[in-house]
Order: C-alpha cells, then structure tokens, then sequence
C-alpha cells in the first residue's frame, strides 16, 4: 500500500483501506493509547503516501469543514490506514514533517483552495514550496 512520491491516480487501489481494530481494549484506555500511536506513527505514515487516523469513544477531532461534528469517533478504538490524498493538508499542516511529506508528495497537485494555506505553512516551517501561485479560491 506504500505511495512514493506522487499521488496514486485515482482508481480502486486509492480507495484501499487498512482497519487495525482493537475490541479487547477498554474504551476507558482507548483515548491515551491509541491517540499516542497515531500522534508517534503519522509522520512516518505521510512520508510513505499514507494517512494514519486515530477513531474511539471519546475522540474529539473536529470535522474539516463542521467544528461540531466528531467523524473519528467510533465504538471500537481502532486505527485507520489510507493513501495520502491532495485534500489532506488541513490534517498535517501543524507539523513540519508532515508538511515537508506532503509537499514531496503532493507539491503541485495542491488543491487551489489550499494553496496559500499550504505556501503559508511552507514558509513557516522554512520549506521549499512547489505549489504555484494563482489561481486561489477563498
């Protein structure tokens, strides 16, 4: 499931996901351990092409565009695995490692909505960036 370098075109093989479920684990450590993986692992993730995203009870992750909703909760803690995709950057943008993956990987194929979020983090973190300017919405 690894992607290097370029998004993978879109097709089937794009929509693989990998479910590590874990229905022994009581929903009470759930929280602690399983944000703790996921907080460990996700840059390794992204410099692979993959997504890493932490579900159970409690998980208080905002939606993207719906700071009310929770979409990573669920009654079985688990961990999501999933390719990299151009719209993912909200979800990386607070870390420079990730940031640096993302622009490796995704770089130029940058949604023009994120654009000048993306520019703006690369400057931040004092990163090459090769998304062009122009063309921003929002």
């Amino acid at each position: 499931m690894e992607s290097r370098h370029k998004p993978r075109p879109l097709g089937l093989g794009c929509l693989t996901t990998i479910l590590l479920v874990f229905p022994e684990l009581d929903h009470r450590d759930a929280p602690a351990l399983v944000d703790a993986v996921q907080r460990r692992l996700k840059p390794a993730f992204v410099a692979r092409g993959l997504m890493l995203g932490q579900f159970h009870r409690t998980c208080d992750e905002p939606g993207l565009w719906n700071p009310a909703f929770r979409p990573l909760r669920s009654p079985v803690p688990l961990l999501a695995i999933r390719h990299l995709v151009p719209t993912d950057f909200p979800f990386l943008a607070h870390d420079p490692r990730c940031v640096a993956s993302y622009l490796r990987i995704i770089g130029g194929e940058t949604p023009a909505r994120l654009r000048r979020v993306v520019r703006e983090a690369a400057a931040r973190f004092g990163l090459r960036c090769p998304v062009p300017l122009g063309e921003e919405q929002g």
